[in-house]
């Protein structure tokens, strides 16, 4: 007799329609686990549930978990497959082949929805008018890249809307040769539409072709005796055949193509990339893919392709050639098609030039494949603190790196702020960070932390660095409110962090109004108070060091003849107002000479002043004072 699920399982395959579509299969808990395309839904979803269980890999798993299957009919197979990769970046669901989240990984954007177009780093594709190209996995090469077009081309990286306004002076980049002064009205758009031309040929790697055209601009200016613009072509060409031979390829001949090798290691695979432009290799970019089910290779590359090639960014080129052919060739091939509106074949080469090449990208699979496995091993065996935190909290990685803010002030004034960073729970001060708060006057610790912990995260940004894997902040609702506020407007909608508060040691979320509360005697705790302990000290000591160099820096300003720079002598070879007090006449002439000598130790010797000025006694350091990134 058949159980209510099973029952449920077999009522929904009945109602199954015999046209393609997009399934997807959900567990007891209604999260949805598999996303798959078929060209007849009936056929394909009826195949894990009612063939032997070898006739399907997946069955063997999913069978065991689906409870509920839902549908959604395409018109044609095609659409299904757009269909289901757009379903699967959304929902990542548990059992698909799932590439590693690429969402920081930066594009550079075009504007050419706006007068005299320039060049961006963005992270995201909007539905615009611009151009986009990447994404780009190594930030490096797309930084050269993004610096070669605007020293060849000199295009403008001001922000400025050039439809409604005009300057009347030119910036720097214009005095220096960086631009050609758009904004003060130098060089018209329609002088302009060939640089964005040109920037574009640039970007899509048809170097041959931006060369061609410099050439014969490089004639043309020549005819009409415009030596300077025609040298200028020159220099351009010079440094893009530089780049191309440095490049180059021996394929035989110059060709357009993208290369694909797969290398693999249980549930885990790396596809790598070789873009060929001219016989050039532009690029290399990897994806790391995970595979719950074991699929084959023809199953991996058909979803990775489908990655590799997001709409709305440069188009694939005519051929592809691979180390291995996706499941469903001729689907592949219509939607790439589709994608750069002309034809596009994939290949698989077995001997040639090509193949040899491709040989060079399996190695490069094989060895990123090896590192990530590597990194893997090691992110297994994290502390107990750490893995106790993850629990905790129900943190779906284990946090290996988390850092850590404070704010520290002295009634209102000197704010300073300290981020501390602990990796596998244990400090890592090379990753420690100090912060003169800049913006907020007065007692405001929330205005304070809002703006430190902006300041880190658009620094990750504009570096395209990593973020952490958990942030924590020294307070409760409001210090942590204000950091989500800060953090998500640098671009990090997605950043764990959490409120640590003194008062209990409550725990706070965001988006959840009551506090966790955890066992005194756990190691999660205990890690979290070691960090907000540490950050403490740190700001702690930063605002002190401050402190006594700012007292340090008046007391000697008192003294006639001490400047800046004898102060600041001073300082350097004593090391601190405490150690020149103890200094001997013979010590201070050899560093100031002997008249200004005698001056400072008439100031030091005054009993009356040694004894009860609060200047002298805050300069001298404490016992509790703790030295910076002990």
């Amino acid at each position: 007799m058949t159980n209510p699920r099973e029952r449920g399982i077999k009522e929904r395959l009945e109602d199954l329609p015999s046209k393609p579509g997009v399934y997807l299969m959900k567990d007891e808990a209604g999260e949805i686990i598999y996303i798959g395309k078929a060209k007849v839904l009936k056929n394909r979803v009826r195949s894990y549930f009612q063939g032997r269980e070898t006739d399907h890999r997946a069955a063997m798993v999913l069978h065991k978990h689906v409870v509920d299957i839902e549908w959604i009919v395409t018109d044609n197979e095609l659409e299904a497959l757009i269909l289901e990769a757009n379903l699967i970046r959304q929902h990542r669901p548990k059992y698909n082949v799932l590439a590693k989240d690429d969402k920081h990984f930066p594009y550079l954007r075009l504007t050419l929805g706006e007068a005299f177009p320039r060049l961006e780093v963005v992270r995201r594709i909007e539905k615009d008018k611009h151009k986009y190209f990447g994404p780009y996995t190594d930030a490096h090469a797309m930084r050269q890249t993004l610096g070669l077009a605007r020293e060849l081309f000199r295009i403008r990286d001001c922000e400025l809307d050039l439809r409604q306004k005009r300057l009347e002076r030119a910036c720097l980049s214009f005095h220096i040769g960086r631009c050609d002064g758009p904004c003060i009205g130098a060089l018209s758009e329609s002088d302009y539409e060939p640089i964005v031309r040109q920037i574009i040929l640039l970007l899509e790697g048809r170097n041959l072709d931006l060369i061609a055209e410099l050439t014969r601009e490089m004639m043309e200016k020549s005819s009409r005796l415009d030596f300077e613009g025609a040298a200028r072509r020159r220099d351009q060409v010079a440094s893009l055949e530089k780049i191309r031979l440095s490049q180059k390829m021996d394929l035989g001949e110059f060709v357009d193509l993208d290369l694909f090798a797969l290398s693999r290691e249980g549930r885990w695979a790396c596809v790598t990339r070789f873009m060929v432009r001219g016989g050039s290799v532009l690029d290399r970019s990897h994806k790391i893919v995970k595979c719950p089910l074991e699929e084959d290779d023809a199953e991996v590359m058909e979803r990775v392709m489908i990655d590799f090639y997001p709409p709305g960014v440069q188009a694939p080129p005519p051929e592809i050639h691979l180390s291995a052919m996706p499941g469903d060739r001729e689907l592949i091939e219509a939607h790439l098609s589709s994608l750069a509106d002309r034809k596009v074949k994939l290949l698989q080469p077995k001997q040639g030039d090509s193949f040899k090449t491709i040989r060079m990208a399996l190695a490069n699979a094989r060895m990123l494949l090896v590192e990530h496995l590597a990194k893997l091993e090691t992110r297994n065996r994290v502390s107990h603190s750490v893995a106790a935190l993850q629990e905790s909290l129900g943190l779906a990685e284990p946090p290996r790196r988390i850092i850590g803010f404070d704010i520290s002030h002295l009634q209102g004034t000197g704010t300073v702020a300290s981020l501390v960073c602990f990796i596998d729970g244990r400090p890592h001060s090379a990753g420690y960070r100090r912060f003169h708060v800049k913006t907020v006057d007065g007692i405001d610790d929330f205005a304070s932390m809002k703006e430190v912990v902006g300041r880190h995260f658009r620094r990750l940004r504009e570096e395209q660095a990593d973020p952490p894997d958990l942030v924590l902040i020294d307070g409760g609702k409001g210090q942590l409110g204000m950091a989500v506020e800060a953090i998500r407007s640098e671009g990090f909608p997605e950043q764990q962090l959490l409120g640590l508060a003194k008062r209990i040691e409550e725990v706070f979320l965001p988006g959840r109004s009551d506090p966790i509360l955890l066992s005194f005697h756990s190691p999660a705790l205990k890690l979290l108070q070691h960090i907000r302990d540490e950050a403490h000290r740190f700001a702690i000591t930063f605002q002190r060091t401050q402190r006594t160099q700012h007292i340090a820096s008046s007391w000697l300003d008192t003294i006639p003849g001490v400047g800046p720079s004898k102060r600041s002598l001073l300082l350097q070879q004593f090391g601190s107002v405490a150690r020149i007090r103890q200094a001997n006449e013979k010590e201070l002439t050899d560093v100031i000479g002997q008249k200004l000598a005698k001056i400072i130790l008439d100031a030091i010797n005054k009993p009356e002043e040694e004894e009860s000025n609060p200047i002298l006694q805050a300069a001298e350091p404490g016992l509790d004072e703790v030295s910076l990134g002990s």
